[in-house]
């Protein structure tokens, strides 16, 4: 078994990166997106709502539309697009609210999922959309 962020996050990354790949076109359309990513349509919709509603990609619509990028991509942090999408998100659930478990006070394994966590997102912090077009 592996731990893994949800298909929404490896999806909407490689959305994004198609953005980024696209940011001199002035919009890029869902079905292009799609194509290109191989991602289902109907799951992208879903996808860029999100992104949208996060103020990350800008839409617009009728002939000529679809999807654009907000800001370049080298002031984009990977942590923002998962944020997104995910929310922030721990390895496990005790982590972010510790009134889920009784043993929060003598938990000898919590100090690792808090750094675990902790490194997790300095790692998507330091990482930039146009560091994965290089």
């Amino acid at each position: 078994m592996s731990i893994k962020l949800s298909t929404i996050s490896r999806y909407g990354l490689r959305a994004m990166i198609e953005l980024a790949k696209n940011k001199d076109k002035s919009f890029v359309s869902l079905r292009e997106i799609s194509e290109k990513q191989g991602i289902p349509l109907r799951y992208l919709e879903n996808i860029m709502l999100k992104l949208s509603s996060s103020g990350l990609v800008l839409s617009s619509r009728g002939k000529g539309g679809g999807f654009t990028l907000v800001k370049d991509p080298s002031s984009i942090k990977i942590s923002d697009i998962i944020k997104a999408l995910e929310g922030d998100t721990s390895f496990v659930p005790c982590v972010d609210n510790p009134s889920l478990c009784p043993r929060t006070n003598c938990c000898e394994t919590r100090p690792l999922w808090v750094e675990l966590k902790e490194a997790f997102w300095k790692v998507l912090d330091s990482r930039k959309l146009s560091d994965l077009l290089k």
